[in-house]
């Protein structure tokens, strides 16, 4: 016990030593600590090199960065600049060496060990570890957009009627009491269009955050639906059942405020069952945050750009039908079933009623066809018209417009042609109208598959002027579901055609029916028997069976009586051995057997007159050594199957008359015991014996498996991928699709491969359109090396990762300018690491003419992107995108005798991490001081000491442009982490940058936006983003003479405005006597953020500027005191204005006043207010005005979170109310929600009843003194609340009533005690 009262001072002992020690280590081992920090840090480096090459191959893919791997990399770059003086090992040995003189050495020794040791190490070890996670996480696939997806109309007619539909259904949607909207309508009506308008009118609008649309069509595939639903949700089932999927689903469309459109059913469909929420109890509420930290989250979450702000998160549906009992059958959640009548104002109803039904796509088909004609015409096939119809039914009418528009069809080709398009799918893609056209030899002096395809170009143009084709695309077409339905029955009738689709085949048609058929379509049916042994059908000509399962089996005499036969389709079907009855289709033009699981194929030898054969996606067992029986085919699609056992070639060469061949993804995975390549490189030397061939679609693993005499250079079309697959997925290279008309290589070789060695290669430069360059060593002049021809037909080109290369064009060894890239388009250069120059060599006029778009990224040793001479040539450059290009100093480089750029036609200029760039125009060959380019902010250490050598900076400065520089269509401008001191000389003309639309700027060392005169010539402006400018602390400057330009007007079409992380900015708008009070008249919404030296956002002098303002968001500016500064005048004018603001939200605004430092008192009305979100404002005591509280008719929620001081929500207006005071108003007021307020006890202290009569969602949490109700008796000094009388009623209406912690949490109160209490306060 005598040592007792030694502890503590034993303790203290020990604290202090270990403090000593520690100190001493940063000192004596500062060295230990750097080089332990630098192999951190190179570890980190090369970590940051790998994310970086994945990110842009996962932005190609069109993938989304996820926030995990977008924060990790913003960590790092932090780190990265606070580790930037132990990059300098000259600077580290002047500080830390004994001979510096003094014992400052020191002090900095352990400045250095500590921030290596405690500061850095512990933290760049963590982001090392993360690293895998990351890498394996580092993007997802984004979720395909509504208009993607479900792309609008381009012949939908807008009627006056329908407008009125559409805000019918709009304004029912923002009704939180509807759950489900029915619109019914006939067919042909319009309904798919016009939901397809709602859907783009309460996308734009942010009425959701997520819309998803289905077509469920008769006969509904859920498991179709429910994939539609969510891919538009971007979730991913796995493999999961039908059931599993409905939870998935259920469970993601709860977790956002989902629109949901279910198009077209014809039968009552069970929602549950497909996994859509639809009673009330599926919106969830805003849930109470358990704790501080999801608090802050749940905060931050709702005041995050771009959050929807809605309390509820669930869906809500628009369900379409032809019916309206269908509608009905949803009785109980449908608040509103809205009709469509067939109802065309511009004509007169009595023709539409008698000819056309009133149907839209009537009309359409009919008057494409009669617009032609003259009056006798017209007057003559109207009476025909109306005369074939016996009924009054609408589908009588659509077949009857249909077989009018068929019947005028010029030949009986072009009638077949469309009956054909009638039994293809929705967005059908033409070559398989061309295949199945040219099959069945409809095609009239048409014997080669290029003729075809011309001929079925010129046939669908005609369709789509006839109205009978909806709008196409290059690859697809597409038919309207009635004219689908009236082709098809005029098929049915006129042709004999057979179609069933989504059905359940129990019984075969009788025999007599079969014997008449020309075609049988079966698109997944369920045959319940199976297929008969034998069918009798000696005139069909088409046989389609798409099956889902393999179960389905072929018996072998089947095809014995289909001796016509010229089409046959089996797509997912199981044929270990093909039917030996196909030996008895002698007349076969055309087999498809599509992913499918096949034996042997040598039967096919027996079809002489096959055409066309595509086997795409199936696995097959034996691929026969010899099909010369199929010596007329033209057209084969191997693509993407898997060819294994003892293949030894595809027997490419039994194939003379071959046009078209499609081995994509084939080559690679043909597998031969321990002789993969010779398979490989036999099926390639086949290739020289297909003359006729002018189509390909190949890829080939490696450049070594291609014979030295295969030539490539008389194709029409081509894709061909030589090399390392995954490069085509790197930089802004896509390859077309398959089927899409193209000439585009990829090329990768080998370090041991020389490109002048593959002649057939070299040759495809002349014609090639889409290139991507990959490594090709050696090669250091692609003009030079590659094509002294310029690559004359080039319009896309993308080299990347490549050492070697160091000039696009060098021909400095020709004796005349040639051209070089006359037709290119789109240049882009990923990964350069050894390119100087673009080009420096003279050309001819037309080289580089047509080039629109230029995209650098990575190219460290090029210092400026063109010459001056250049730039004449430049006539069709509308985007420059570089970024991340170490030593690029200017855009253009400057030459003796250089003049003045002009870039006509440049609209978009991006630059990104440059950190050498000094200007757009420049001497890029001239050395840079490095003082010269430093003028940042400096960073304090953490005990607040700068060295004195760093105080000094140097007074260059430099501006983006200069007098030198024009460009008057330049209308995108975005600068990130450019060390530029300002965008625009003082020398510059006013109306250069004229047209510029939108500015972007982050990371920049600007200290001001531009000067007053250029804000007068950029009047088309309309956004501008600043980000993290650290330097700037004013928008606008003024000249010295300044009175030239006083009080002009500027910025009139401005619409946005939102400024982040700007330490020293203090003036955002200029003086009020420099700028026109109209100035700033077309700003829409303000978004300011992190701005902590501002001490108000909109100062009384710019009253003009917020009258148009409609969304106000300000969060985390430490000094803001007043959103509104104003000044009233002395006398009132009489002529109030009104502001069009519709939204606030302020979040953490530790010092602000009040929202309004006065009240306007009517001078300025703010009756648009619908939403008023504020949190984290600790030392605001009141929320509204009176004058402004008592005209918020269009008000709709309300929202006060976190608000330490507040007491009332409305302030008194002084004394002046009468205890007859009207009751104020909130008309359209829904939810009402009070959360941690614990000095609040009213809504407001005066006299007035406040009545919310339409309130729906009202929430208390933690707002102990908050007495919301009182009966007209209580006593009038306790303030004004909620009416009791009013709230009785309501009641009986809520949605939602949330309660928590009215009272103290350690009264004990259970749940139900709680409800009983709150029920009394709200009540008695």
């Amino acid at each position: 016990m005598a040592d007792l009262p030694f502890k503590p001072v034993e303790k203290v002992i020990d604290i202090v030593l270990e403090a000593s020690i520690r100190q001493l280590d940063y000192i004596i081992n500062y060295k230990d600590h750097e080089q332990g920090l630098k192999q951190h840090i190179a570890t980190l480096e090369s970590n940051k090199k790998t994310v970086d090459e994945r990110v842009p191959v996962a932005k190609d893919n069109a993938e989304e960065i996820t926030p995990a791997a977008q924060d990790w990399l913003k960590r790092v770059e932090r780190k990265m600049e606070e580790s930037k003086e132990f990059h300098d090992d000259k600077m580290l040995d002047s500080k830390t060496s004994c001979f510096s003189g003094g014992c400052s050495f020191l002090w900095n020794r352990r400045q250095l060990g500590r921030k290596a040791k405690k500061i850095l190490a512990p933290t760049i070890k963590q982001l090392n570890q993360e690293t895998p996670d990351i890498l394996a996480n580092i993007s997802h696939p984004p979720a395909p957009t509504f208009a993607d997806s479900n792309p609008l109309d381009g012949d939908y007619l807008e009627f006056e009627s329908r407008k009125g539909i559409i805000e019918k259904i709009l304004e029912q949607l923002k009704d939180p009491t509807v759950r489900m909207v029915g619109l019914h309508g006939p067919s042909g009506v319009g309904k798919t269009s016009l939901v397809k308008q709602i859907a783009k009118q309460a996308g734009d609008s942010k009425l959701f955050d997520k819309v998803v649309m289905a077509i469920v069509k008769k006969d509904p595939d859920l498991l179709k639906v429910q994939q539609d639903i969510a891919d538009g949700l971007r979730l991913t089932f796995g493999n999961i059942g039908e059931n599993g999927r409905a939870t998935l689903l259920r469970k993601r469309l709860k977790q956002e405020n989902t629109f949901v459109i279910l198009d077209d059913l014809w039968d009552e469909l069970d929602l549950n069952k497909i996994g859509i929420p639809f009673h009330d109890d599926d919106v969830v509420s805003s849930h109470v945050p358990s704790s501080k930290k999801e608090e802050k989250e749940q905060t931050a979450s709702e005041n995050s750009p771009g959050s929807s702000g809605t309390s509820k998160r669930g869906c809500k549906i628009l369900v379409t039908s032809r019916y309206k009992e269908v509608l009905l059958g949803y009785s109980d959640i449908v608040k509103k079933v809205v009709e469509m009548s067939n109802e065309i104002p511009k004509f007169k109803p009595e023709t539409l009623h008698n000819y056309c039904a009133g149907l839209p796509m009537a009309v359409i088909i009919v008057g494409r066809w009669l617009m032609k004609k003259n009056k006798l015409e017209w007057e003559g096939e109207l009476e025909r018209l109306k005369n074939q119809q016996g009924s009054n039914e609408v589908h009588r009418y659509m077949e009857s417009s249909v077989k009018m528009g068929y019947d005028h069809l010029e030949s009986e080709e072009l009638k077949s042609i469309f009956l054909v398009c009638a039994q293809m799918y929705h967005q059908s893609l033409i070559v398989d109208l061309v295949k199945y056209c040219y099959g069945l030899g409809i095609l009239n002096d048409v014997h080669t598959l290029t003729g075809a395809r011309q001929s079925i170009s010129k046939s669908i143009q005609i369709l789509k002027d006839s109205g009978l084709l909806d709008s196409t695309s290059n690859d697809n077409f597409n038919m309207h579901d009635i004219v689908r339905d009236a082709a098809l029955s005029i098929a049915c009738k006129n042709q004999n055609v057979f179609t069933l689709r989504n059905k359940t085949l129990d019984v075969w048609p009788h025999k007599e029916q079969l014997e008449r058929y020309s075609a049988i379509y079966l698109h997944k049916c369920h045959i319940v028997d199976g297929l008969p042994e034998r069918v009798n059908c000696p005139r069909l000509t088409f046989f389609y069976i798409d099956c889902d399962g393999s179960t389905l089996k072929i018996p072998d005499t089947f095809f014995e009586g289909m001796e016509e036969l010229r089409i046959l389709v089996l797509s997912g079907i199981h044929l270990q051995s093909l039917p030996s009855s196909i030996k008895c289709l002698p007349n076969l033009r055309m087999l498809c057997l599509e992913k499918c699981t096949l034996g042997d194929l040598s039967i096919l030898n027996h079809l002489r007159k096959l055409r066309i054969l595509s086997l795409s996606g199936s696995r097959i067992e034996y691929w026969p050594t010899d099909l010369d029986g199929l010596s007329k085919l033209q057209f084969l699609d191997i693509s993407n199957c898997f060819i294994s056992s003892s293949t030894r070639s595809l027997s490419l060469s039994s194939f003379p008359n071959l046009e078209e061949l499609y081995i994509e993804n084939s080559l690679n995975k043909m597998e031969v015991e321990g002789q993969i390549n010779h398979s490989q490189i036999s099926a390639l030397s086949e290739l020289k014996h297909l003359h006729q061939l002018n189509t390909l679609d190949v890829y080939i693993p490696s450049a070594e498996l291609l014979p030295a005499d295969l030539f490539f250079h008389e194709l029409n079309d081509y894709k061909i991928v030589i090399g390392d697959f995954e490069t085509i997925s790197i930089g802004d290279f896509k390859m077309p699709k398959k089927y899409e008309a193209s000439r585009s290589l990829a090329l990768q070789l080998e370090p041991s491969m020389d490109i002048h060695s593959l002649k057939g290669v070299k040759l495809l430069f002349k014609g090639v359109v889409n290139f991507l360059l990959g490594e090709l060593h050696g090669v250091q002049n692609v003009f030079y090396e590659l094509n002294l021809n310029g690559f004359p037909d080039l319009k896309h080109f993308s080299i990347v990762n490549n050492n070697d290369i160091e000039y696009i064009v060098n021909s400095m060894e020709l004796s005349q300018p040639h051209d070089a890239f006359p037709s290119l388009e789109f240049l882009s250069l990923f990964n350069l690491k050894n390119i100087k120059k673009i080009c420096c060599s003279p050309i001819t006029n037309s080289s580089f003419s047509r080039l629109k778009i230029i995209k650098l990224k990575m190219c460290p040793q090029l210092k400026s992107i063109f010459f001056f001479y250049i730039v004449e040539f430049l006539t069709s450059l509308e985007t420059i995108d570089v970024s991340e290009c170490d030593s690029l100093q200017a855009v253009i480089s400057k030459e003796e005798g250089s003049n003045k750029v002009v870039l006509h036609k440049l609209c978009s200029l991006t630059l990104q991490k440059l950190p050498s760039f000094v200007s757009f125009y420049n001497n890029s060959d001239r050395p840079l001081e490095p003082e010269s380019m430093e003028k940042q902010a400096r960073i304090i250490d953490d005990i607040g000491i700068v060295p004195a050598e760093d105080e000094q900076s140097s007074t260059t400065s430099f501006s983006l442009f200069d007098e030198n520089v024009e460009i008057p269509k330049l209308e995108s401008l975005k600068l990130f982490s450019i060390k530029i001191h300002s965008i625009w000389s003082d020398r510059i003309s006013n109306d250069w940058f004229q047209n510029l639309i939108k500015l972007t700027l982050e990371n920049c060392n600007l200290t001001y936006l531009c000067s007053l005169s250029m804000a007068r010539s950029l009047n088309k402006l309309k956004s501008i983003s600043i980000i993290k400018c650290s330097l700037m602390e004013k928008l606008f400057i003024s000249e010295e003479n300044n009175n030239e330009y006083s009080k002009d007007c500027i910025f009139p079409k401005l619409e946005e405005i939102q400024l982040s992380g700007m330490e020293m900015l203090k003036e955002i708008w200029p003086c009020e006597d420099e700028v026109r009070a109209d100035s700033f008249s077309s700003l829409i919404s303000v978004d300011i953020s992190q701005c902590n030296k501002i001490d108000k956002i909109f100062p009384s002098h710019m009253k003009c500027c917020y009258l148009s303002l409609k969304t106000l968001k300000v969060s985390s500016c430490e000094w803001v005191e007043f959103i509104f500064k104003s000044r009233l005048p002395s006398q009132q004018s009489g002529t109030n204005k009104s502001a069009l603001l519709e939204v606030i939200d302020l979040h953490d605004l530790p010092y602000l006043k009040q929202v309004w430092s006065e009240d306007p008192k009517g001078v300025v009305n703010f009756t648009n207010l619908q939403s008023i979100k504020i949190s984290f404002c600790n030392t605001l005591s009141y929320v509204l005005p009176a004058s402004i509280a008592k005209d918020l008719g269009k008000l709709e929620s309300f929202s006060i979170y976190s608000c330490r001081n507040l007491e009332e929500i409305i302030a008194c207006d002084g004394g002046s109310e009468t205890s007859n005071e009207p009751p104020l108003m909130f008309p359209e007021v829904v939810s009402m929600s009070f959360r941690k307020l614990p000095s609040i006890r009213c809504l407001y202290k005066g006299r007035h009843i406040v009545e919310c009569p339409k309130l729906k969602q009202l929430t208390m949490i933690e707002c102990p003194n908050l007495k919301i109700c009182k009966t007209e008796s209580a006593n009038e000094e306790e303030g004004a609340s909620l009416s009791a009388e009013k709230v009785k009623v309501l009641t009986k209406t809520f949605n939602i009533i949330v309660f928590y912690s009215l009272y103290p949490p350690h009264h004990g109160h259970d749940l139900i005690d709680i409800k009983h209490k709150l029920m009394e306060k709200l009540l008695l």
